[in-house]
């Protein structure tokens, strides 16, 4: 999604937030000095998989919501780290700190 994108009509927040976090926006104050890159939907489709591929090996589940919360707060952390593609960025967020908002599967 890029900034001439129009945000699907629905009451899913979870939308919102991906459009102004893959326009490079921060949400509600964050990483207010610096801007996140813009990221395509098909990058963040990728680094969604990624988390569920993962949360899958854990025997865990997560929302959507705290999935995309990870996602752009790995980005705005490692902003500066040279990693290009998005789905590599949450992969080695996923590796180093895991993922706290997880729920166990019965």
């Amino acid at each position: 999604m890029y900034r001439d994108s129009k945000l699907p009509s629905s009451t899913n927040k979870c939308y919102k937030k991906i459009f102004i976090y893959s326009a490079g926006l921060s949400l509600e104050g964050r990483a207010k000095k610096l801007t996140m890159k813009e990221y395509s939907i098909s990058e963040w489709l990728e680094a969604l998989s990624s988390i569920n591929d993962w949360l899958d090996k854990e025997n865990s589940s997560a929302s959507l919501d705290s999935m995309i919360e990870y996602i752009a707060c790995a980005t705005e952390i490692l902003a500066n780290s040279g990693i290009i593609k998005l789905k590599i960025i949450v992969e080695d967020f996923l590796k180093n700190y895991g993922f706290e908002n997880k729920s166990e599967l019965p």
